[in-house]
């Protein structure tokens, strides 16, 4: 059966399991003279990359393993009230730049690889996945000891090139792997890139500084009392009464109606004493006595 149907089929995992029997199939059919055997071998070695690029590039995943493992342990050995635990932090932190740059530089200059140790490399590819999921995840849990000592924009920086770093070592690797091994690679390395760039995101946020009280903040004054509620349902006061109006001025009295003057008796009249100015009233005459 061709080998990519039995990929396909079997899965990697299995057919790494197979090859010792293929092995030993081979080499109970190794009834071919020395030098069918050496060519055989040397196409076999072709094939596969040689042995000296599995190496190579196995040697530089572990420089990349040890690197990861160490942050992880400097990480979480960090005690927010001793600010010499991030001492560790920093060397290792520094080292692993030149660290990721030696491991990209072998696996660049390794031959490319075969189907066989392809599988191989890819099974120590996986495990390097994880300590970096590890690794990375202990470095979001320790975000608030981080905020504490004013470190996360650092963190945050940090995170970013080591993202560019491991990007290089992933090209590099996949261009060291057949046709049919590059999509597993490829996979392993989105799941590590989206893990880094999680980490980036929670330390673009802002400080959280809250376990620590502010220094030198005057105290706030006390609030003053409210005042008290009013009682519900209580009846609104009576407005102040009006003071009266003034009374209107009286009216005037009517004039009086003319009234007919009463005739004397006998339609007589009292002739009238002309007046010279000065009227005088005839006395009575007198009795005799």
């Amino acid at each position: 059966m061709h080998v990519k149907y039995l990929v396909t089929l079997l899965g990697l995992q299995q057919l790494v399991s197979a090859m010792p029997v293929q092995e030993a199939q081979e080499a109970q059919d190794g009834a071919a003279a020395p030098e069918v055997q050496a060519q055989d071998l040397g196409r076999r070695k072709g094939k596969d990359g040689g042995k000296d690029g599995k190496e190579m590039i196995t040697s530089a995943l572990n420089q990349v393993m040890t690197v990861l493992k160490n942050l992880d342990t400097a990480i979480n050995n960090i005690n927010p009230k001793d600010l010499t635990t991030a001492q560790p932090l920093l060397t290792v932190a520094q080292s692993s730049m030149g660290v990721f740059q030696e491991a990209g530089a072998k696996i660049q200059a390794a031959p490319k690889l075969g189907l066989i140790d392809s599988l191989s490399i890819a099974q120590a590819g996986q495990g390097l996945g994880d300590q970096v999921k590890q690794t990375i995840g202990d470095i979001v849990k320790k975000k608030p000891v981080f905020d504490q000592l004013g470190a996360s924009s650092l963190i945050k920086d940090q995170l970013v090139s080591q993202k560019s770093q491991t990007g290089g070592l992933q090209d590099a690797l996949v261009s060291k792997l057949p046709a049919i091994a590059k999509p597993i690679a490829e996979r392993q390395g989105q799941d590590i890139v989206k893990v880094v760039d999680d980490a980036i995101a929670t330390y673009s946020q802002p400080a959280n500084n809250s376990t620590q009280p502010p220094a030198s903040t005057p105290p706030k004054a006390p609030a003053s009392p409210a005042p008290p509620a009013a009682p519900k349902n209580t009846p609104a006061p009576n407005p102040a009464p009006k003071p009266p109006s003034p009374a209107p001025p009286p009216a005037a009295p009517a004039p009086a109606p003319n009234m007919p003057k009463t005739p004397n008796p006998g339609n007589s009249t009292i002739p009238k004493t002309p007046s010279n100015g000065n009227t005088t009233v005839p006395r009575p005459p007198k009795t005799g006595n």
